[in-house]
């Protein structure tokens, strides 16, 4: 049976306007730091974006800082201020383990943010063309989220050979 642990950070990452700089052809005007003015990872791993405490987004990256400084790229394209633009966003995240395992993470993580949308009587997520059903492996699937996780995810999911998520 697949144990995917997802390791969420204690931090809640907000965005902050940077000093645009210039790597690789792309320029960047948009960081997000924690309380503690730590910069997001750049590794890998899960995110969920919120808009006043309500789940909008989540997805996964090879590398989360990145994901986001291109997004800042295309706000400051828009001549967007990213602080005025994203006033009440968060972020979170969360790395894998295994990290090969990170796609069915987030196949699994908007699957149940969307039930829990749909258990709520609301549609906040906007990643909706994944928020199908799906069946868990044939020999089934733990998810384990541990570490500073959001509230509304519980600490363990264990699902049998094929069950539908």
């Amino acid at each position: 049976m697949p144990v995917i642990t997802l390791t969420w950070n204690a931090g809640i990452f907000t965005p902050q306007d940077a000093t645009p700089y210039v790597n690789h052809g792309h320029i960047y005007a948009l960081q997000l730091r924690d309380g503690n003015n730590n910069l997001i990872s750049n590794g890998p791993g899960l995110y969920i974006i919120e808009n006043n405490a309500n789940v909008i987004y989540a997805g996964e990256s090879s590398n989360i800082r990145n994901r986001f400084n291109n997004r800042g790229d295309t706000l400051r394209e828009f001549g967007l201020q990213p602080t005025v633009a994203l006033a009440n966003h968060t972020v979170r995240y969360a790395t894998t383990n295994p990290v090969g395992r990170r796609e069915l993470a987030e196949t699994w993580l908007i699957r149940i943010l969307y039930l829990r949308d749909q258990a709520l009587a609301q549609q906040f997520l906007q990643n909706v063309e994944k928020t199908g059903s799906f069946n868990a492996p044939g020999d089934g699937l733990t998810i384990n989220n541990v570490g500073t996780r959001p509230a509304y995810l519980n600490a363990q999911y264990v699902y049998n050979a094929g069950a539908q998520i």
